[in-house]
């Protein structure tokens, strides 16, 4: 999914995580995804924050460090409990 939005390949995770994960934090300092929200996951406890935009929904732990990537409202994307 980060391939399709910025356009970079990733030919082996493995070898290309750290720059896959710098990836994400570029996709979420650029704007290619915004933040949205806090929110828990499936009614879990741990709080997430949230960014959105291009197809793509990218949540972090507080702290900033990568949690998960999802295709916007879809599947385990419609799972997010917002919290106000």
């Amino acid at each position: 999914m980060l391939e399709g939005v910025l356009g970079t390949k990733y030919p082996k995770l493995k070898k290309d995580s750290a720059r896959f994960l710098e990836d994400i934090g570029r996709a979420i300092n650029e704007g290619y995804v915004e933040f949205v929200g806090n929110a828990t996951l499936r009614g879990g406890d741990e709080v997430y924050k949230v960014y959105r935009g291009n197809g793509i929904t990218i949540s972090t732990l507080q702290d900033g460090e990568w949690h998960t990537m999802l295709e916007s409202f879809k599947g385990m994307d419609n799972d997010w409990n917002f919290i106000p």
